[in-house]
């Protein structure tokens, strides 16, 4: 089973994103290991989700989508986590691996 952590930056719909997340994890068999939310233009809980990667040993970075991520730093960040750990990141909503 793979696990899961999420990661996404605050909006207007972000509790209905995380729960379509949810929903998504839960009928793919993976297991949430954790979960990450950013407030627009921050970048704090990156770290947090840097740790918790390694920590809860994830396999798969979600995002409900890659517009989402609208700081560039945060996007290049999360890709650089992606390789340094060796974990996918995947765009839910456009049902794709973005590594």
């Amino acid at each position: 089973m793979n696990r899961v952590v999420i990661y996404c930056q605050e909006d207007s719909n972000i509790q209905k994103k995380i729960e379509e997340l949810k929903v998504f994890i839960n009928k793919k068999d993976l297991e949430l290991v954790n979960g990450f939310v950013d407030s627009l233009d921050e970048s704090e809980r990156l770290i947090d989700l840097s740790i918790g990667i390694e920590a809860n040993k994830a396999d798969i970075i979600l995002l409900y989508s890659i517009e989402n991520i609208k700081n560039e730093f945060n996007l290049q960040f999360l890709k650089g986590i992606s390789k340094a750990e060796k974990v996918r990141i995947y765009d839910y909503l456009n049902d794709t691996d973005i590594i």
